[in-house]
């Protein structure tokens, strides 16, 4: 059937795309994986509070942890030279450990 725009519409096309959207929709990463972008990330409050609430459902709370996690989501060499390096990412661990220990 002829569409507004002068296109036919194609059902297969149309289930296959509804398909892929629903599939992709339904696909996340491993809590593990979100918690190394968020700490990656650092874009202030809002990643920090997201941080807390994965790490505290992962049930890790030392800095050296959250940095193993966010090492073997990325390996070394990306972190090291994309990321900001392993001494960012060493201090952001050590700050995220010390917000979990306050916020208790």
């Amino acid at each position: 059937m002829p569409h507004e725009l002068g296109y036919r519409r194609c059902p297969r096309a149309s289930r296959w795309i509804l398909g892929a959207i629903l599939a992709w929709a339904l696909r996340r990463p491993p809590p593990e994986h979100l918690l190394a972008m968020k700490i990656v990330a650092q874009r202030g409050k809002r990643d920090m509070d997201d941080i807390v609430l994965l790490a505290r459902g992962l049930r890790v709370s030392r800095a050296e942890d959250l940095y193993n996690i966010t090492i073997d989501a990325y390996g070394e060499d990306v972190v090291e030279h994309v990321h900001g390096g392993l001494d960012d990412l060493t201090l952001s661990c050590v700050a995220i450990e010390k917000r979990l220990a306050q916020d208790g």
